[in-house]
């Protein structure tokens, strides 16, 4: 198993599925502890909402189920 990581300031961090329940409690606690954290999901106004107040966050809407969605959302990512 791999250790678990105490620090996070500075890591970064994708999570697709962050605009809601655990994706979202996820990202705003690793935003809180400093990581720079892409947040995808379908809404946008939700990943809006949890990334203001943290210039470190990167929002990028994506749909799962469509590969030519991730990559471009990888991509975006990738830009910044």
């Amino acid at each position: 198993m791999n250790p678990p990581i105490r620090e996070w300031r500075g890591k970064r961090v994708w999570i697709i599925g962050a605009s809601s329940g655990i994706g979202a409690e996820t990202a705003c606690l690793l935003l809180k502890q400093g990581a720079h954290v892409a947040l995808s999901a379908r809404n946008r106004q939700h990943l809006d909402d949890i990334a203001r107040g943290f210039p470190e966050a990167i929002v990028s809407t994506l749909d799962i189920t469509d590969h030519r969605s991730v990559l471009d959302s990888h991509q975006h990512i990738m830009a910044h």
